[in-house]
């Protein structure tokens, strides 16, 4: 370093020329020594602009971000349109997770550069880090719109759409991405989980598995490597990737979150509630984690605790749609259905795909007795975890008459369910078919077909059997799911 220094005393005749170097040292990543020349330079001139903000932006880049702000804050009193300097502040004071004052400094720069795509996309990063992912995007399309083959914009905007649930376009941005920078890191890893979303898991696991290869220590991506994994139930794996991410970066907020999950899986609520509470001490307002504690709460019976997380968790992002749920089945446990509404229909109305909540809200219209909303909604249930549909070749029943043809009706959940629901058996014999019922093997001897004075006999069935086993018949459906039986 001494030997630099006499070199600039001997040679260099202009603040411009130390600039020229501290930004060639600077490029080339020597912190240290651009650093230093940033500093002659204002022993020199005190007021230069370059210099001061580009000092800021060096201890933003060692994680010195109050010096950062300290720095760049001090460049912009001297001249307030340096756009540049604007977008810089904001990075620093994004990272020291003053969002709103972040925001607040990217669009100062887009004031004084409007076609500025690095300040339109970082923007939208802050944004989306305030919940506001329908502005997030307009901004990466902004970023776009200056800058087309702007790789970081094509995958923030992907990442942001998936959020949305406008899954194949999000595919589509981040290959796109991916073709501006093939060896793009984030954007493959984002992909996986795009297309985790869309059911391609093999695909999926592709991407995630060649983001680690270009970067082994990636956190995000060994922790979706274990989303892909919980997704397949394969929860022990999930657990190892989880770990792995908090090795390579043990203040990963959502490797935290996510062994949490993965406990509850496994059932345990108690060591579950403890890593929700761990991800909150790196980062008081994360979400999920303050929902997944009023979910754990809410199942223990800690209901008043419950809403308390979930408003939380509503306050940082009020377009939660998870939170909304949530919080409205707080409030169908305590009997407060037409509150437990509302909160479906907000949680709908940011995510009108949220499978759980057309669930919640059809169970709760049911309790309700609003049957003709209720019924339709609770067909919802087969998108929800733990709900399998039965697969036969033949068609769903539609209602219409049945004209001789043959109808296995089969049951779907519980054996209360089943002996509830049965009664309907005969409104199906009356549109004309033959009926088959399909029911639990412990129920068969109470729904068997017997004489019609017999005391157990059910109108309307023909013959019953295993739901495994059936052949030979025209239309299917279960008796909780009939259309058209008044």
């Amino acid at each position: 370093m001494a030997h630099l220094v006499c070199i600039l005393e001997a040679n260099m005749a202009t603040v411009a020329d130390t600039l020229a170097l501290a930004l060639e040292r600077h490029r080339a990543g020597d912190l240290q020594q651009a650093e230093m020349l940033y500093r002659q330079i204002l022993a020199a001139r005190p007021n230069h602009v370059d210099a001061l903000q580009l000092l800021g932006l060096v201890f933003h880049q060692v994680g010195r971000n109050d010096l950062a702000v300290e720095y760049i804050g001090a460049a912009l009193r001297l001249k307030p349109d340096h756009a540049v300097a604007h977008n810089n502040l904001g990075i620093a004071l994004f990272e020291l997770g003053q969002l709103e004052d972040a925001a607040a400094s990217y669009r100062r720069a887009l004031d004084c550069k409007p076609d500025f795509a690095e300040a339109h996309n970082n923007l939208g990063n802050a944004l989306r880090r305030l919940g506001r992912t329908d502005e997030a995007v307009t901004s990466y399309r902004q970023a776009l719109h200056w800058k087309p083959q702007y790789a970081d914009a094509c995958n923030n905007l992907g990442d942001a759409l998936r959020e949305q649930g406008a899954l194949e376009e999000a595919a589509a941005w981040l290959r796109q991405a991916l073709q501006l920078n093939p060896a793009y890191a984030a954007a493959h890893s984002n992909l996986g989980v795009t297309l985790l979303a869309l059911g391609r898991h093999d695909e999926a696991a592709d991407e995630i598995r060649e983001a680690l290869r270009l970067r082994p220590d990636f956190a995000d991506a060994h922790v979706n490597l274990g989303n892909l994994f919980r997704e397949r139930g394969l929860v022990q794996e999930a657990l190892n990737c989880y770990h792995e991410a908090l090795r390579v970066q043990p203040g990963s907020v959502l490797a935290h979150n996510n062994v949490g999950v993965a406990l509850l899986d496994q059932g345990d609520q108690e060591n579950a509630a403890a890593w929700f509470h761990a991800a909150l001490r790196w980062q008081p307002d994360y979400v999920e984690s303050l929902v997944n504690l009023g979910n754990i709460a809410r199942q223990q019976g800690r209901l008043d605790e419950a809403l308390s997380w979930c408003e939380q968790g509503l306050r940082r992002d009020p377009k939660h749609a998870v939170a909304h749920a949530t919080r409205g089945a707080v409030f169908a446990q305590l009997g407060r259905l037409d509150e437990a509404l509302d909160c479906y229909a907000n949680a709908l109305r940011f995510q009108p795909n949220h499978a759980d909540a057309h669930l919640n809200r059809a169970l709760a219209l049911l309790l309700l007795g609003d049957y003709e909303r209720g019924w339709p909604e609770y067909e919802w249930r087969w998108q929800c975890k733990g709900y399998s549909p039965a697969t036969y070749s033949q068609p769903l029943w539609d209602g219409s008459a049945l004209a001789g043809r043959t109808i296995l009706l089969h049951a779907e959940q519980g054996l209360g369910d089943t002996i509830q629901f049965v009664r309907y058996v005969r409104l199906v014999k009356e549109r004309g078919g033959q009926v088959v019922l399909a029911c639990q093997p412990a129920l068969q001897p109470l729904l068997a077909c017997r004489p019609l004075e017999s005391p157990t006999h059910q109108p309307g069935i023909d013959r019953h059997t295993s739901p495994t086993r059936e052949r030979g018949i025209d239309r299917h459906t279960s008796p909780t799911r009939e259309r058209g039986i008044d």
